[in-house]
């Protein structure tokens, strides 16, 4: 049967393609970046850099949503097993009747049905990474058959009585405690030791709040793109729903986050999304705590006398700090926005985008360097600190003094 195994591995590619039940998908290119320049995700980046050369096995961890797939692709593209498949499987979606089939295949004849031969999907993932999504929701019968194939890297495909070696990288991902369930009985503790080589936890979007900006506006852009096509141009976003987005808690993390983008765009039509195009669940939120900001998110009388010196147009500041487009955008704006961030640090990113949101003739070109120009004022004045990295580092603060109402 040697002579049927190239076509029969080409039948599991199309198979894996056009599986509607998103069980196992294969992939050849990230969906979607691992987007962020919070120190949060920032650590997160260069923890992949270190892992991704190595062939070990790695456990991410993290809530629904915060992006685990996208890290395993990740961790994928950028190891030495890069140009071999990327295999997916959606662990809770495998009934428990074909599980073991899924993952290892089965012989012909083997059980009502098999029909032919099949390549599991540690078959399928040779030369590359199978990434078990979920893993703790595997049952235990299957853990322990698993454990065995990733000691002896072995599988033994259904109704066979050898064993077949495989060469794939495990990466696997929980929004479970597994210790917990170790201590419970329902998870393996010598599988999850095997599996915890390496590991990474992914934070919540609620704890990286300032990546939110820039999740925006790459979800504006390329699900727009993907609802009506590659020449429609990416859509708007108004303040006062943007306000409504980083003031929400998003339980479902950055997936509710994309969802809810997706939905703005098809109500609002493609155009300038409002307050009124967010789920009800944001909108609610955002309009019930609208009336009380919070204590420290107005703009001090001392931050709007500090801004009128640093950007005002006869503030004196050399050429090469002070933009020409310097009152393009109003104090009380930029004071806001400031006083918005509640102390915490923001990039200069997250600067160019509140820059674009206010659609000020001459803005939207050159944003960045227009960012830059107006960061480097406020820095040389003493409103702002930076902390003097240097590219995705590079982070910026308000001054205590002007946080705090007189």
């Amino acid at each position: 049967m040697n002579y049927l195994e190239p076509l029969l591995r080409l039948f599991n590619r199309w198979e894996t393609g056009m599986n509607r039940q998103n069980t196992a998908r294969l992939f050849t290119a990230t969906d979607f970046p691992l987007i962020g320049e919070s120190p949060a995700i920032t650590e997160v980046k260069e923890l992949i850099g270190k892992i991704a050369p190595a062939d070990t096995n790695v456990l991410i961890l993290g809530e629904t949503g915060t992006g685990k797939e996208i890290v395993a692709n990740s961790i994928h593209h950028q190891s030495r097993r890069s140009r071999g498949p990327f295999v997916a499987v959606n662990c809770p979606a495998l009934a428990v009747t074909v599980i073991d089939s899924e993952l290892f295949g089965h012989k012909k004849g083997s059980f009502t049905g098999a029909l032919t031969d099949r390549m599991g999907r540690f078959e399928f993932a040779n030369g590359g990474t199978i990434f078990l999504d979920e893993i703790g929701d595997l049952p235990l019968p299957m853990q322990a058959k698993l454990l065995r194939s990733l000691e002896e890297r072995e599988i033994q495909r259904v109704g066979e009585n050898h064993n077949r070696p495989f060469d794939c990288r495990v990466v696997a991902a929980t929004n479970v405690d597994l210790e917990t369930a170790c201590r419970k009985g329902t998870f393996r503790e010598d599988l999850y030791y095997r599996l915890a080589v390496t590991k990474i936890r992914l934070p919540r979007l609620r704890d990286h709040i300032e990546d939110i900006p820039l999740l925006v506006d790459h979800f504006l852009g390329k699900l727009a793109q993907e609802k009506y096509g590659a020449p429609f141009s990416k859509p708007r976003i108004s303040d006062e729903a943007m306000d409504a987005i980083i003031s929400y808690s998003f339980p479902g993390n950055v997936r509710e986050l994309r969802d809810s983008i997706r939905g703005a765009i098809v109500i609002s039509a493609g155009k300038t999304i409002s307050l009124e195009d967010l789920p009800e669940n944001i909108r609610q939120g955002f309009e019930g705590n609208s009336a009380a900001p919070a204590p420290r998110s107005r703009p001090s009388a001392r931050l709007f006398e500090a801004l009128e010196k640093c950007l005002s147009r006869d503030a004196g500041l050399p050429g090469n700090i002070r933009p020409k487009s310097i009152r393009t955008v109003k104090i009380e704006d930029i004071a806001r926005f400031l006083s918005g961030t509640g102390g915490r640090e923001f990039s200069r990113k997250e600067f160019e985008l509140f820059l674009r949101r206010q659609r000020s003739n001459g803005i939207n070109k050159s944003a960045y360097a227009t960012a830059g120009r107006y960061l480097r004022a406020m820095v040389e004045k003493g409103v702002i600190e930076h902390n003097g990295g240097k590219a995705n580092k590079s982070r910026f603060r308000v001054s205590e003094d002007y946080l705090l109402e007189t």
